[in-house]
């Protein structure tokens, strides 16, 4: 079958993942030879046994061990820590998603355009890939909803709701599976 670029991170120590994104074609794009863009990007990626994902992979962790997934996800979809003292509960923050739901169309504009281009299926994929972790990580520094308590502020020192130490921010990647 054809391939896709995927947006998903996992989260290996509870086997949560996050739900891929496949992209998605304009339908209504001809070619010269008279074929929708999506039938010649589709014969184009059939050539492909290589899919790409972007997100957060195991070899990135924090100093102490704590998968970067894991925090993605968290920051994703909200968490209770009932082990700490007192307990309290962070609200979700959705970063992931809606910079896929909003960029999938343009990343596979990209990907068309590369292959239109002659540029070949591989080079089409990493092109909408490397667009697409991009725009992971401009939702990641643009998010201002959902602000940090005070006391996080305290303690991280500013108050951006997804950065601390940066690690998450500098662990979206893409690459090919």
């Amino acid at each position: 079958g054809s391939r896709f670029c995927r947006a998903s991170f996992s989260v290996h120590q509870t086997g949560e993942r996050f739900p891929p994104r496949r992209m998605k074609l304009p339908e209504n794009v001809k070619v010269s030879d008279g074929r929708s863009l999506v039938e010649l990007v589709k014969d184009k990626l059939k050539l492909s046994d290589e899919d790409y994902e972007i997100g957060f992979f195991p070899e990135a962790k924090y100093s102490d061990g704590t998968p970067v997934a894991q925090v993605a996800y968290w920051n994703e979809n909200g968490t209770y820590h009932s082990d700490r003292v007192p307990p309290y509960r962070v609200p979700p923050r959705p970063f992931m998603e809606p910079a896929v739901e909003k960029y999938i169309g343009k990343a596979m504009d990209t990907a068309a355009l590369a292959i239109a281009n002659e540029m070949g299926e591989d080079k089409a994929m990493q092109m909408a890939a490397g667009f697409l972790k991009d725009k992971i990580k401009d939702e990641i520094s643009a998010f201002d909803s959902t602000p940090n308590a005070p006391s996080t502020i305290y303690l991280k020192g500013n108050s951006h709701p997804l950065i601390d130490t940066g690690k998450m921010f500098r662990s979206v990647k893409y690459k090919r599976t």
